[in-house]
């Protein structure tokens, strides 16, 4: 019961993240894509990405995974703090949605993600992203990634690396 009254209010506090607020002005410098990254079985998987038209440097990119537990959620939860980032400091800003629990069991999303993240990867020339020799992280969230990456690549046996390749 408990748990139940938890996934509930979970999901009011991720729904009302979601909002995008009325009246918010794109600015002309700015770029909205929305496009399909993957699509795995009978799933499309979308992302919209944020990017200034007049950027003329290598800048970082920043991939926004929603939360709501790998249960619920959508891509829109993070397209303000994306707006934000690409306009104050030209960053290359990523929101994906992936496949819930309720449609694919783990670790799908976690795939999904990675799957994402060999996306931008693969746009870093065009769109003119920096991507660093390794995956920057803090020590802990570098930990907590690379033992749950290993689980889903049957790593479980191993030492974890310090780095993520993707």
């Amino acid at each position: 019961m408990k748990s139940d009254n938890k996934d509930r209010i979970g999901e009011e506090i991720v729904k009302r993240t979601e909002i995008w607020p009325k009246g918010i002005a794109i600015p002309e410098e700015i770029g909205i894509q929305e496009l399909l990254y993957s699509n795995p079985g009978k799933h499309e998987l979308g992302l919209t990405y944020f990017t200034r038209y007049d950027t003329d440097r290598l800048r970082p990119a920043v991939l926004f995974i929603h939360g709501g537990s790998w249960k619920g959620g959508g891509k829109t939860q993070f397209y303000r703090q994306a707006l934000y980032l690409t306009r104050k400091y030209n960053i290359f800003s990523v929101c994906i949605g992936y496949r819930l629990s309720n449609v694919a069991h783990y670790p799908a999303a976690l795939i999904d993600c990675k799957c994402a993240v060999r996306w931008i990867r693969s746009v870093a020339g065009k769109q003119k992203i920096d991507i660093p020799p390794e995956n920057a992280a803090s020590p802990e969230s570098k930990r907590r990634c690379v033992k749950t990456a290993e689980k889903t690549q049957g790593r479980r046996d191993r030492k974890p690396r310090q780095t993520i390749r993707i």
